[in-house]
């Protein structure tokens, strides 16, 4: 088999000046797609902010299970370093003849951690490692030893040594 037939394609399947154009085509492709990535990288308002992480209804807990100086991550990756942790039994309502009555429940605890964290700002919300963070968001969270499946509701506010006093 010749590299060019008769009808000048490369081996019998494509012209080379068809060849040629296509590959031109793709580098400017690549080349667009690479420029897009440093432009937004550029661009992105990065940020160190705190939020808190609430874990309702969780069973066994063991408060050495989350320490401060600990990296939370999801399945995306890091999202922050605990600051600190908090429990508190979390609160059950009771029916009864005269109306609800609300108790702390004695088995099961809402646990607070208190995160920082460095992330893109994206108005009122930050991404960290593809993870959005903001009020209400939903998530899995693990440490060393402790992993959530549960839901995850955020509290976000800006990291009080970065805010204009």
């Amino acid at each position: 088999m010749r590299i060019l037939d008769d009808r000048y394609r490369l081996f019998g399947l494509i012209n080379p000046i068809d060849l040629l154009v296509l590959l031109l085509i793709v580098a400017a492709c690549v080349a667009g797609v690479q420029l897009l990535r440093e432009l937004s990288a550029e661009t992105g308002d990065r940020q160190t902010f705190e939020y808190t992480m609430i874990a309702r209804n969780v069973r066994d807990w063991n408060d050495d299970l989350i320490k401060p100086g600990e990296t939370v991550r999801s399945a995306a990756g890091p999202i922050g370093t605990v600051l600190s942790v908090t429990t508190k039994p979390t609160q059950v309502e009771f029916p009864t003849e005269s109306g609800t009555v609300v108790r702390p429940s004695g088995i099961e605890k809402d646990i607070y951690v208190r995160v920082r964290a460095e992330g893109d700002a994206d108005g009122g919300s930050y991404m960290v490692s593809g993870v959005r963070i903001q009020n209400n968001a939903r998530a899995d969270i693990r440490t060393d030893h402790f992993d959530v499946e549960k839901i995850i509701f955020f509290e976000v506010s800006p990291d009080p040594a970065t805010v204009d006093k």
